[in-house]
């Protein structure tokens, strides 16, 4: 991306995933829910945990309500759905443009 300009860094597994968050500043953090070793849930937990001030996306594709339930309970991140028919991708890409903006 040029407008802004940043960098991504990216696992599939919510362990590395703290490592990566433990060693620099980020802007945003986007998380599935399943995640092989720590699933998103637990990774947002943790993020809140150690007070990381970085705004969250939660961007899953089939959670129950249960689930989102839980996510709430332990904070208030952005939760988007990936979308069945159509991508979400730009709506994402304007999430995470905000969030980088304002936080």
């Amino acid at each position: 991306r040029v407008s802004p300009a940043f960098d991504v860094r990216w696992t599939d597994d919510g362990k590395k995933a703290l490592e990566i968050l433990s060693k620099g500043e980020h802007h945003v953090v986007i998380l599935d829910v399943k995640m092989p070793i720590l699933d998103g849930r637990e990774v947002y937990r943790q993020i809140v945990q150690r007070k990381y001030k970085i705004p969250v996306i939660i961007f899953f594709d089939a959670i129950s309500g249960d689930e989102i339930v839980q996510i709430h309970e332990i904070g208030r991140p952005t939760i988007v759905e990936k979308g069945f028919r159509s991508s979400a991708m730009p709506e994402m890409m304007f999430l995470i443009k905000k969030k980088v903006y304002f936080g």
